[in-house]
């Protein structure tokens, strides 16, 4: 039963995007929103989280987990990181861009919104930013003191390392060869939307068209229309507890309509038309420490899945006090 706490309790989140989410290994699951800020899920709870320096209902777009266990969002103006016990604001500003690397702009102007961030690796930070002043998107790197630039213009909105240094981007793969990035596998005629690489070491790759890419290290699968996915693309991915990898997904010639697919023991399961499947809207998926998955969209769309049924959360009975 879920508890309304709080003199929030009553608040109306039916305008907030959900758009990452992600869980530490404290059993806290995090919600990054744009308008809304941060908030994190306890228990029956869901409480904002004000990030020092930011507003209230700042805007984070992605929100990731390094290999110590901290947290780092991708915010309007570059990246932010908690250790858990203080936050580390890095903006795109002086010290953290060189002199030669600033732009030529006002300080309202100044702003690269980072709307990917991968952080595989203790010693860098990957991202794909969104410049302000040109509107290109860009491939940078945060090295622990400064960013540098790597790509501009750069094609894709996702940027993913995997753990064995593998950077999935645009159309493939790359890997840091003597500062610059040469490409390992190649998918021909196709952008990488969203990535993620499960226990079994397999790298998952939805793309910009029809279905989803599975590769192994060696070999690389597309499961297409023959598994299901005639005209749906993959918009996000999550893998539980259990190793079912699940997949948000949408019509490629309708956004608006939207569901889920999962993959489990070889069989791709798909969502869509199930009337005990609920969820219509999804922009990330995560689980909690119970193992629930939480599924999260536009228009304050939360939901939940226990292992054997969905339930539609009302994000606003969940709001305690901060």
């Amino acid at each position: 039963m879920l508890l309304a706490t709080g003199a929030c309790a009553q608040a109306d989140l039916s305008s907030f995007d959900f758009q990452c989410s992600r869980l530490d290994s404290k059993g806290t699951l995090w919600i990054g929103t744009v308008g809304e800020g941060l908030w994190k899920v306890q228990g029956n709870t869901l409480i904002q989280h004000t990030v020092p320096g930011h507003s209230p209902r700042a805007n984070y777009y992605d929100l990731t987990l390094d290999p110590q266990g901290h947290l780092w969002l991708g915010t309007d103006n570059g990246i932010a990181e908690f250790d858990y016990e203080t936050w580390k604001d890095i903006p795109m500003t002086a010290p953290y861009v060189a002199a030669s690397q600033r732009m030529a702009a006002t300080a309202d102007e100044k702003k690269r919104l980072v709307n990917g961030i991968s952080v595989n690796h203790s010693d860098h930070v990957l991202m794909s930013v969104e410049d302000a002043v040109t509107g290109q998107n860009l491939l940078m790197r945060f090295n622990g003191q400064t960013y540098v630039d790597l790509i501009k213009p750069f094609k894709s909105h996702e940027v993913y390392e995997d753990l064995d240094a593998r950077v999935w981007m645009g159309n493939g793969a790359y890997m840091m060869e003597g500062g610059k990035l040469v490409s390992k596998v190649t998918i021909p005629g196709v952008i990488i939307q969203c990535a993620l690489q499960d226990s079994r070491g397999d790298v998952w790759l939805g793309i910009d068209g029809a279905g989803v890419y599975r590769y192994d290290g060696t070999t690389m699968r597309h499961y297409g229309a023959d598994h299901g996915f005639e005209s749906m693309r993959i918009t996000c991915m999550h893998e539980d507890k259990n190793g079912r990898v699940w997949m948000g997904t949408e019509l490629l010639n309708n956004s608006e309509s939207q569901g889920l697919s999962y993959f489990e023991s070889g069989v791709m399961h798909h969502l869509q038309e199930a009337e005990t499947c609920p969820v219509k809207s999804v922009n990330t998926i995560a689980s909690d420490k119970k193992g629930t998955v939480w599924f999260a969209g536009n228009d304050g769309a939360l939901y939940r899945y226990n292992g054997r049924n969905f339930t539609t959360v009302d994000a606003s009975k969940l709001v305690g006090a901060r």
